[in-house]
């Protein structure tokens, strides 16, 4: 049976937790939520999601990762799953010339 799975990634634990049981609070009726800690951890993880049958439909993630950068884990995990949404997390603001 086919699986829909959201990811939550940030190295910052409360933060994750946050986000991740927000996300089981409106979607874990239908969706598999996991949290990662560690971009490499959710990349690892995907090896597991079979891409015929399961589908990933949401990453979430924050910029400042331990390892890596937001935007190359999602550049990484859009090369493996082109088809899921991304949404990338920042507490930088834009300064205003």
């Amino acid at each position: 049976m086919a699986e829909n799975h959201i990811f939550v990634v940030d190295d910052e634990e409360a933060v994750c937790n946050s986000l991740a049981q927000k996300m089981d609070n409106l979607y874990g009726d239908n969706y598999i939520i996991s949290k990662f800690l560690d971009a490499n951890e959710a990349i690892e993880f995907t090896n597991d999601i079979d891409e015929e049958e399961d589908n990933l439909a949401l990453i979430i993630s924050d910029e400042k990762l331990n390892g890596m950068q937001g935007h190359e884990f999602l550049e990484i995990m859009t090369k493996t799953h082109p088809l899921s949404k991304k949404i990338l997390n920042s507490a930088y603001s834009i300064e205003e010339p």
